[in-house]
């Protein structure tokens, strides 16, 4: 994780006053965050239909640095070629706060889009954000199940001897 926030910390974001470079960036990023996005809904199918090779807490641990710092880094960028997208971003801290304060739906309200884009990707990252909570309790969910049923004494339930799939939100 230090890796990352050095990085974060230090990738150039200048304003250059192109709109098309804003454009860019903010494509890459969602970009980046659709791939993650993808990869933890294959990972949640593959564990509804029994794989079980699938999401791993420490895999959902990656996925939500690796989306908290592009989230951030998005709303740093916004802020940067555009006082009009964002009020209360005026430093890259401001941008992890903001990210950090929305992943976790606390959301203060002392930062908060203003401009159409910003708020247009301010809502693919809650909807993001309930993904990732989902796949989270899917995981717990499916972690807990197994434990129940392989722990000693316990008894199949299923006819042929296989435990019952667990119920869970997905």
């Amino acid at each position: 994780m230090a890796a990352s926030l050095v990085l974060f910390f230090v990738v150039p974001v200048r304003n250059h006053g192109s709109a098309g470079r804003l454009a860019l960036e903010v494509v890459v990023s969602l970009a980046a965050v659709l791939v993650i996005g993808w990869l933890v809904l294959g990972e949640l199918i593959g564990e509804w239909r029994g794989d079980t090779r699938g999401l791993t807490g420490r895999h959902l641990g990656l996925m939500f640095e690796f989306v908290l710092l592009i989230f951030a880094l998005t709303y740093y960028t916004l802020s940067v070629y555009s006082h009009r997208e964002m009020a209360g971003i005026h430093t890259r801290l401001d941008a992890l706060y903001f990210t950090t304060t929305t992943m976790a739906t606390v959301g203060f309200g002392d930062i908060h889009p203003v401009g159409q884009l910003a708020r247009g990707i301010a809502t693919i990252h809650v909807g993001f954000d309930v993904l990732f909570a989902a796949a989270l309790v899917r995981l717990i969910n499916v972690r807990v199940s197994r434990a129940v049923q392989t722990r000693p004494g316990a008894a199949p339930s299923g006819e042929d001897g296989t435990p019952p799939p667990p119920i869970g939100l997905i």
